[in-house]
């Protein structure tokens, strides 16, 4: 077999699928804060998420490298396409670079939550995930942190509509989480498959009754999204359990979901106007089709 390239290396180690879904956390916590106000600082939180993500997968792939070298030996490290401490000092110098874009770009809360983030990803990586039941819910709250992220560049971190966008993809991620301990195991989930989907309906609900749109409208778009995220993962859920679809590749089809959440949380707050519905919706579509065509080249978890 022919080593892969470097690039391809690099891909593999990054999750390339799953980098498509991190952008539009602090998108749709900066929107939800501002509501539905675009500006510059966004890029900052955006550019803050991917380099701690990425961080963090780099180095879940160090700490892993043992058990990976008896469960996955095809990955980077254990297969010996990259050295172990080169993963490890990559992945220090992007979580120390997402903290410095934080301060530099945003604000000093901007950094502390930054800082606090960063903390989780190397606590959740380093130690958190191997303890039962904390580990899904650390996992969970550095997304929802990435929500928050977003509305803190706005200066906005506890608007109530991010409160309730961070809580959902808290509790998604937590339960997406869950299920892709059991990857590697010979057993299929069977009803906690639904749960994540089942996340994803009382999101709606409680998002509406959070912040309900002008008019019935303004919401066509966002719920359409958020409505075919559920089904989605409901309909990928009963296929796992029935064994027609593998557990990793179920686990990135949730993940990927996140893109039409993000989307939809993003237009919410907008209303009906023919530019946010022609970038955010359209434009997201387009980028979870992207995200779905880099799994087919690459594993998203």
């Amino acid at each position: 077999m022919s080593k892969p390239s470097p690039l391809t290396t690099w891909c593999r180690l990054l999750r390339l699928p799953n980098l498509f879904t991190v952008p539009g956390d602090p998108l749709a916590g900066f929107m939800l804060a501002t509501g539905g106000v675009l500006d510059w600082r966004v890029a900052g939180a955006m550019a803050t998420s991917l380099l701690l993500y990425s961080a963090g997968l780099l180095l879940n792939d160090y700490f892993d490298r043992h058990v990976d070298a008896r469960e996955r030996p095809e990955r980077p490290i254990p297969s010996g396409a990259v050295k172990a401490r080169t993963v490890l000092a990559i992945g220090l110098i992007l979580l120390a670079a997402g903290v410095g874009v934080a301060f530099a770009v945003g604000h000093a809360g901007a950094g502390a939550v930054a800082i606090a983030l960063a903390l989780a990803v190397f606590g959740y990586d380093a130690w958190l995930k191997r303890v039962r039941w904390l580990g899904p819910l650390v996992m969970g709250a550095c997304r929802a942190a990435s929500v928050v992220l977003g509305a803190t560049f706005a200066c906005r971190p506890m608007a109530p509509p991010v409160v309730v966008a961070a809580g959902i993809v808290w509790a998604y991620i937590a339960a997406v989480t869950v299920l892709a301990a059991r990857e590697t195991s010979s057993t299929r989930p069977r009803h906690a498959a639904f749960v994540p989907g089942g996340i994803l309906a009382a999101g709606i609900v409680v998002l509406w009754m959070a912040w309900r749109p002008k008019s019935p409208l303004d919401a066509l778009l966002p719920l359409f999204l958020l409505t075919g995220a559920t089904v989605g993962a409901l309909v990928e859920a009963a296929r796992v359990v029935r064994g027609k679809t593998p557990v990793p590749p179920f686990i990135g089809e949730l993940i990927r979901y996140l893109i039409l959440v993000q989307a939809a949380w993003a237009i919410w707050p907008c209303g009906h106007t023919a530019h946010a519905y022609a970038v955010l919706g359209y434009g997201s579509i387009a980028w979870w089709s992207c995200a779905g065509f880099a799994s087919s080249k690459f594993y998203g978890s």
